[in-house]
């Protein structure tokens, strides 16, 4: 699968650079339906660094490229290069096509394999990314370790003496990469208790890596799976007497602060939370609870109450969204004239996914400490629902199922009794 193309004339792809930072998530969505046919990574890097935090929330599903799926373990750790310092645990974004480009060149058999398992699907096809990742990731962890510097590395900006170092840092994260998407995908389904054989294979040869990588991994972890924070533990309990493991120790709390930091920065809860709302409150919740529970990270508790009351923010304020975008304004515009009688099912279909968003929002949010706020943006959604009803444009069935969802059965129960007995 080639990863370079032609770049696009002024009439091609960076014709779509302005107004990117304006457009709404329509118009962001068809520009990436662009982009995913256009294979030059700079081209795609060039236009979407801008918007990456809205990338984040709208989670499309996306073409998994070779590129984007080799990447998949490191996500949480690319940044911008602006934003990149050595001994960082994190990946500057510029790096990543000359590194694709070796792994490719060094990949063999393995590459139409992977091609095969990636071929016509889209990147939210767990089982094909899993088994492409599977052969993938170790075998590009290998190319990694001895590979030398690419013919074009100049272009990412850094000099020639940070390549080995960059390199081996990203190959300390792929060797685990079937193990860390196990622990995201258990963090996903709810599991309480971490795969044995996950964990051994995250912690084979850990000593043996740098430092930053020790704290990359910590950051995957945190990120991807935060109900196995405890790893963090375990692989200090690993080290290789005293003085390694107060390194491994430094190391993951260096992990910790890094995560906290994407946090407490403007688009960083955004990117987190709402990708995935309440699953995102709920893990964001259990990471902070996780840190808060283990004494070796006390210097880092002052700033968890600033980020629940950040979390607490954000969340309200995504309700609000859902309440005025996802069922009041879309019930108003069709209980107006020209009104034409009931909605459609397919209509009736998104007022329920929305519904159901904000019950589950907030039910996580309460978690943290967050009760006020919600009880209105829920009266007001029950409010715009029964000026439907009475408006015609939702059945009574309909309208029943509306309520059941936003106030429980018993609420659904009275008013279907009141219709009936009326």
């Amino acid at each position: 699968m080639p990863i370079d193309a032609p770049k696009p004339g002024p009439g091609g792809a960076l014709a779509l650079h302005p107004g990117m930072l304006d457009a709404d998530d329509e118009k962001i969505r068809r520009i990436l339906r662009v982009l995913d046919g256009v294979s030059d990574p700079a081209v795609n890097q060039a236009l979407l660094d801008p918007v990456r935090h809205r990338l984040a929330v709208l989670k499309p599903a996306r073409p998994p490229r070779f590129a984007r799926v080799l990447f998949m373990p490191l996500d949480p750790l690319t940044v911008a290069a602006k934003d990149w310092r050595p001994g960082d645990p994190a990946i500057p974004r510029s790096i990543l096509t000359p590194i694709a480009k070796i792994v490719r060149a060094g990949l063999g058999s393995v590459g139409p394999y992977v091609d095969k398992m990636i071929a016509g699907g889209t990147a939210d096809t767990v089982q094909a990314i899993t088994r492409a990742g599977e052969a993938l990731w170790p075998r590009a962890a290998e190319i990694l370790a001895s590979a030398p510097p690419p013919e074009d590395w100049p272009e990412t900006g850094f000099s020639p003496a940070l390549y080995a170092t960059l390199a081996a840092n990203m190959a300390a994260v792929l060797r685990r990469g079937p193990h860390l998407r196990s622990l995201a995908l258990g963090e996903e389904i709810g599991a309480v208790e971490t795969d044995r054989e996950t964990v051994d294979g995250i912690l084979r040869n850990i000593v043996d890596e740098s430092e930053t990588s020790w704290a990359m991994i910590a950051r995957v972890v945190l990120v991807r799976s935060p109900r196995a924070a405890g790893l963090l533990r375990r692989i200090v309990a690993v080290g290789r007497g005293p003085d390694q493991q107060a390194k491994m120790r430094n190391a993951m709390d260096s992990g910790i602060a890094a995560v906290l930091t994407g946090l407490e920065q403007s688009a960083g809860l955004g990117e987190i939370v709402l990708g995935g709302a309440a699953g995102g409150v709920r893990r964001v919740t259990t990471l902070l609870r996780e840190i808060e529970n283990d004494p070796a990270s006390a210097r880092h508790w002052s700033r968890l109450r600033s980020i629940r009351d950040s979390l607490g923010v954000v969340c309200r304020d995504r309700a609000a969204r859902e309440v005025k975008d996802g069922l009041v304004g879309p019930l108003a515009r069709a209980s107006g004239p020209p009104a034409s009688g009931p909605i459609r099912a397919t209509a009736q279909m998104g007022f329920e996914d929305c519904a159901r968003d904000l019950r589950k929002l907030a039910a996580a949010a309460r978690n943290i400490g967050d009760a006020t706020g919600y009880d209105p943006l829920l009266r007001q959604a029950i409010d715009a629902v029964g000026s439907a009803a009475s408006a015609g444009v939702l059945t009574p069935m309909r309208h029943y199922r509306l309520i059941e969802i936003l106030a429980g059965s018993d609420a659904a129960e009275v008013l279907y009794l009141k219709a009936a007995a009326g």
